[in-house]
Protein backbone atom coordinates (compact mmCIF):
# COMPACT_ATOMS: atom_id res chain seq x y z
CA UNK A 1 0.00 0.00 0.00
CA UNK A 2 1.18 3.46 -1.03
CA UNK A 3 2.40 5.19 1.87
CA UNK A 4 2.53 8.89 1.20
CA UNK A 5 6.81 9.06 0.36
CA UNK A 6 6.84 8.02 -2.79
CA UNK A 7 5.49 10.95 -4.60
CA UNK A 8 7.52 12.10 -8.01
CA UNK A 9 8.39 14.77 -8.64
CA UNK A 10 9.57 15.84 -12.35
CA UNK A 11 7.60 17.56 -14.04
CA UNK A 12 5.84 16.50 -16.97
CA UNK A 13 4.90 18.47 -19.74
CA UNK A 14 1.33 19.44 -19.55
CA UNK A 15 -0.99 18.75 -22.55
CA UNK A 16 -0.57 22.31 -23.53
CA UNK A 17 -3.99 23.69 -25.48
CA UNK A 18 -2.57 27.06 -25.55
CA UNK A 19 -4.38 28.25 -28.01
CA UNK A 20 -8.11 29.23 -26.52
CA UNK A 21 -9.67 28.50 -30.01
CA UNK A 22 -8.71 25.45 -29.09
CA UNK A 23 -10.71 24.49 -26.47
CA UNK A 24 -14.07 26.26 -27.36
CA UNK A 25 -16.39 23.83 -25.68
CA UNK A 26 -15.06 23.65 -22.40
CA UNK A 27 -13.88 27.00 -22.07
CA UNK A 28 -16.29 29.30 -23.60
CA UNK A 29 -16.62 32.98 -21.59
CA UNK A 30 -20.01 33.11 -22.64
CA UNK A 31 -21.57 29.97 -21.08
CA UNK A 32 -19.19 29.18 -18.34
CA UNK A 33 -20.60 28.82 -14.98
CA UNK A 34 -17.04 28.99 -13.02
CA UNK A 35 -16.32 32.71 -13.57
CA UNK A 36 -19.03 33.56 -10.93
CA UNK A 37 -17.03 31.33 -8.30
CA UNK A 38 -13.75 33.42 -8.95
CA UNK A 39 -12.23 36.18 -7.61
CA UNK A 40 -12.82 38.31 -10.49
CA UNK A 41 -16.87 37.11 -10.25
CA UNK A 42 -18.07 40.88 -10.07
CA UNK A 43 -16.13 42.05 -12.95
CA UNK A 44 -17.19 38.56 -15.17
CA UNK A 45 -20.89 39.31 -14.14
CA UNK A 46 -21.08 42.46 -15.83
CA UNK A 47 -18.94 41.07 -18.81
CA UNK A 48 -17.71 37.95 -19.69
CA UNK A 49 -16.18 39.37 -22.71
CA UNK A 50 -13.56 41.46 -20.33
CA UNK A 51 -12.56 38.46 -18.44
CA UNK A 52 -12.37 36.22 -22.04
CA UNK A 53 -9.80 39.30 -23.70
CA UNK A 54 -7.27 39.28 -20.52
CA UNK A 55 -7.45 34.96 -20.74
CA UNK A 56 -3.54 34.00 -22.22
CA UNK A 57 -4.41 30.70 -22.59
CA UNK A 58 -6.36 27.71 -21.73
CA UNK A 59 -4.04 24.59 -20.65
CA UNK A 60 -4.63 21.02 -19.62
CA UNK A 61 -2.59 18.33 -17.17
CA UNK A 62 -3.43 15.23 -16.79
CA UNK A 63 -4.01 13.90 -13.26
CA UNK A 64 -1.12 14.11 -10.71
CA UNK A 65 1.37 15.77 -13.03
CA UNK A 66 3.24 19.21 -11.61
CA UNK A 67 1.75 22.74 -12.74
CA UNK A 68 4.08 24.59 -10.50
CA UNK A 69 7.16 23.74 -8.86
CA UNK A 70 8.23 25.03 -5.36
CA UNK A 71 11.18 27.70 -5.83
CA UNK A 72 9.58 28.95 -9.35
CA UNK A 73 8.47 32.23 -9.87
CA UNK A 74 5.24 31.62 -12.02
CA UNK A 75 4.63 33.74 -14.88
CA UNK A 76 0.84 33.09 -14.98
CA UNK A 77 -1.71 33.32 -12.44
CA UNK A 78 -4.14 30.47 -13.57
CA UNK A 79 -7.66 29.74 -12.59
CA UNK A 80 -9.09 26.21 -12.24
CA UNK A 81 -11.74 25.39 -14.64
CA UNK A 82 -12.39 21.70 -14.20
CA UNK A 83 -10.84 19.48 -12.01
CA UNK A 84 -9.05 19.02 -8.60
CA UNK A 85 -5.29 20.10 -7.25
CA UNK A 86 -3.53 20.52 -4.18
CA UNK A 87 -1.12 22.83 -3.00
CA UNK A 88 1.69 21.03 -0.90
CA UNK A 89 4.89 20.60 0.41
CA UNK A 90 7.10 17.76 -0.40
CA UNK A 91 10.51 16.65 1.93
CA UNK A 92 13.48 15.61 1.01
CA UNK A 93 12.87 12.38 1.98
CA UNK A 94 9.69 11.64 0.18
CA UNK A 95 7.06 12.88 2.45
CA UNK A 96 4.49 15.45 1.79
CA UNK A 97 2.22 17.61 3.83
CA UNK A 98 -0.85 18.86 1.22
CA UNK A 99 -1.63 22.87 2.42
CA UNK A 100 -4.63 22.71 0.75
CA UNK A 101 -7.28 21.16 -1.96
CA UNK A 102 -8.09 23.31 -5.08
CA UNK A 103 -11.45 23.20 -6.58
CA UNK A 104 -13.21 24.57 -9.93
CA UNK A 105 -13.72 28.48 -9.15
CA UNK A 106 -10.12 28.43 -7.42
CA UNK A 107 -6.93 30.82 -7.93
CA UNK A 108 -4.25 28.39 -8.39
CA UNK A 109 -1.46 31.06 -6.46
CA UNK A 110 -3.08 33.72 -5.51
CA UNK A 111 -0.14 35.04 -3.61
CA UNK A 112 1.71 35.50 -6.94
CA UNK A 113 -1.32 38.35 -7.73
CA UNK A 114 -0.12 41.31 -5.60
CA UNK A 115 3.20 40.06 -4.99
CA UNK A 116 6.23 40.73 -7.37
CA UNK A 117 8.53 38.17 -8.30
CA UNK A 118 6.57 35.63 -5.95
CA UNK A 119 8.44 32.80 -5.10
CA UNK A 120 5.74 29.96 -4.86
CA UNK A 121 6.77 27.98 -1.40
CA UNK A 122 5.05 25.14 -2.39
CA UNK A 123 4.48 22.73 -5.08
CA UNK A 124 0.94 22.62 -7.21
CA UNK A 125 -0.56 19.43 -8.45
CA UNK A 126 -3.19 18.06 -10.31
CA UNK A 127 -5.26 15.47 -8.67
CA UNK A 128 -7.57 14.75 -11.26
CA UNK A 129 -7.16 16.11 -15.33
CA UNK A 130 -7.65 19.86 -15.02
CA UNK A 131 -8.46 22.57 -16.97
CA UNK A 132 -6.95 25.77 -16.12
CA UNK A 133 -7.46 29.50 -17.58
CA UNK A 134 -4.18 31.83 -17.44
CA UNK A 135 -3.89 35.29 -16.84
CA UNK A 136 -1.32 37.96 -16.48
CA UNK A 137 -1.03 38.58 -12.77
CA UNK A 138 -0.89 42.19 -13.78
CA UNK A 139 -3.87 42.34 -15.41
CA UNK A 140 -5.83 40.25 -12.61
CA UNK A 141 -4.55 42.42 -9.85
CA UNK A 142 -6.18 45.48 -12.08
CA UNK A 143 -9.43 43.78 -11.87
CA UNK A 144 -9.40 42.68 -8.69
CA UNK A 145 -8.63 46.30 -7.37
CA UNK A 146 -10.78 48.34 -9.78
CA UNK A 147 -14.07 48.81 -7.45
CA UNK A 148 -15.21 48.01 -4.24
CA UNK A 149 -17.14 44.75 -5.16
CA UNK A 150 -14.41 43.57 -6.61
CA UNK A 151 -12.10 44.34 -3.08
CA UNK A 152 -14.76 42.74 -1.10
CA UNK A 153 -14.92 39.65 -3.42
CA UNK A 154 -10.95 38.89 -3.22
CA UNK A 155 -10.80 39.88 0.72
CA UNK A 156 -13.38 37.21 0.97
CA UNK A 157 -11.61 34.47 -1.08
CA UNK A 158 -8.53 35.56 0.93
CA UNK A 159 -10.36 35.62 4.20
CA UNK A 160 -12.01 31.62 3.24
CA UNK A 161 -8.44 30.49 2.30
CA UNK A 162 -6.95 31.65 6.05
CA UNK A 163 -10.55 30.35 7.68
CA UNK A 164 -9.31 26.66 6.17
CA UNK A 165 -5.74 26.93 6.77
CA UNK A 166 -6.70 27.44 10.64
CA UNK A 167 -9.30 24.62 10.97
CA UNK A 168 -6.73 22.76 9.66
CA UNK A 169 -4.02 23.52 11.83
CA UNK A 170 -6.49 22.94 15.26
CA UNK A 171 -7.77 19.80 12.89
CA UNK A 172 -4.03 18.44 12.76
CA UNK A 173 -2.83 19.83 16.32
CA UNK A 174 -5.63 18.65 18.56
CA UNK A 175 -8.70 16.54 17.29
CA UNK A 176 -9.29 12.47 16.36
CA UNK A 177 -8.35 11.36 13.26
CA UNK A 178 -11.92 10.46 12.80
CA UNK A 179 -12.90 13.96 13.18
CA UNK A 180 -10.32 15.15 11.16
CA UNK A 181 -11.73 13.04 8.25
CA UNK A 182 -15.33 13.72 8.95
CA UNK A 183 -14.42 17.80 9.03
CA UNK A 184 -12.34 17.88 5.89
CA UNK A 185 -14.96 15.93 3.63
CA UNK A 186 -17.61 18.35 5.11
CA UNK A 187 -15.68 21.17 4.66
CA UNK A 188 -15.32 20.25 0.79
CA UNK A 189 -19.05 19.30 0.46
CA UNK A 190 -19.86 22.39 1.62
CA UNK A 191 -17.51 24.35 -0.48
CA UNK A 192 -18.90 22.38 -4.00
CA UNK A 193 -22.27 22.86 -2.69
CA UNK A 194 -21.81 26.69 -2.31
CA UNK A 195 -20.62 26.64 -5.60
CA UNK A 196 -23.52 25.07 -7.27
CA UNK A 197 -21.27 21.82 -8.45
CA UNK A 198 -23.03 19.01 -6.42
CA UNK A 199 -26.65 18.19 -5.27
CA UNK A 200 -27.32 15.83 -2.75
CA UNK A 201 -24.92 14.15 -0.77
CA UNK A 202 -23.28 11.52 -3.04
CA UNK A 203 -20.60 13.39 -5.27
CA UNK A 204 -17.36 13.09 -7.14
CA UNK A 205 -14.36 12.37 -4.10
CA UNK A 206 -10.95 12.26 -6.25
CA UNK A 207 -8.83 12.35 -2.96
CA UNK A 208 -7.23 9.03 -2.30
CA UNK A 209 -6.70 7.19 1.13
CA UNK A 210 -2.35 8.62 0.65
CA UNK A 211 -3.81 12.33 -0.33
CA UNK A 212 -6.00 11.99 2.88
CA UNK A 213 -3.45 11.22 5.02
CA UNK A 214 -1.02 13.41 3.96
CA UNK A 215 -3.57 16.35 3.84
CA UNK A 216 -4.45 15.31 7.56
CA UNK A 217 -1.27 14.23 8.97
CA UNK A 218 -1.78 10.43 9.80
CA UNK A 219 -1.02 7.31 8.22
CA UNK A 220 -2.49 5.72 5.13
CA UNK A 221 -3.30 2.66 7.02
CA UNK A 222 -4.66 4.84 9.61
CA UNK A 223 -6.94 6.36 6.91
CA UNK A 224 -8.05 3.09 5.65
CA UNK A 225 -8.96 2.04 9.53
CA UNK A 226 -10.32 5.43 10.20
CA UNK A 227 -12.82 5.07 7.04
CA UNK A 228 -13.86 1.92 7.96
CA UNK A 229 -14.81 3.50 11.32
CA UNK A 230 -16.63 5.93 9.85
CA UNK A 231 -18.75 3.31 7.14
CA UNK A 232 -19.73 1.28 10.50
CA UNK A 233 -20.96 4.06 12.10
CA UNK A 234 -23.43 4.73 9.36
CA UNK A 235 -21.87 8.41 8.47
CA UNK A 236 -19.41 8.43 5.53
CA UNK A 237 -18.63 5.96 2.99
CA UNK A 238 -15.79 6.86 0.52
CA UNK A 239 -15.56 4.53 -2.43
CA UNK A 240 -14.25 4.34 -6.03
CA UNK A 241 -13.84 8.23 -6.35
CA UNK A 242 -17.09 8.74 -4.87
CA UNK A 243 -18.05 10.00 -1.32
CA UNK A 244 -21.61 9.14 -0.12
CA UNK A 245 -22.31 10.74 3.27
CA UNK A 246 -24.28 8.50 5.06
CA UNK A 247 -25.63 10.41 8.02
CA UNK A 248 -24.69 14.22 7.39
CA UNK A 249 -25.50 14.92 11.21
CA UNK A 250 -23.58 12.15 12.60
CA UNK A 251 -20.66 13.45 10.63
CA UNK A 252 -20.95 17.04 11.81
CA UNK A 253 -21.29 15.63 15.60
CA UNK A 254 -18.30 13.24 15.27
CA UNK A 255 -16.05 16.59 13.45
CA UNK A 256 -17.14 18.57 16.32
CA UNK A 257 -16.76 16.27 19.43
CA UNK A 258 -13.51 13.74 18.80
Amino acid sequence: MFLGGTHELRAPSPIRDEKVQNVPSQADCNTCKIGALTIYAPTFAQSPQTICGLRKQVVRYRAHQTIQRAGEVPSRAYTLFKGWACRAIHFPDGRRQILSVLLPGDTICIENIWVDNYKVPFTVRSLTDVVLCAFEPRDLLEIVDANMPQQRMFSTHVQHMINQAERRLVDIGRRRAVARIARLVLDIHSTLRERGLVEGETFEFPLRQEDLADALGITTAHTNRTLLTLRRLGALEIRLGQARLLDIEALKRIGANE
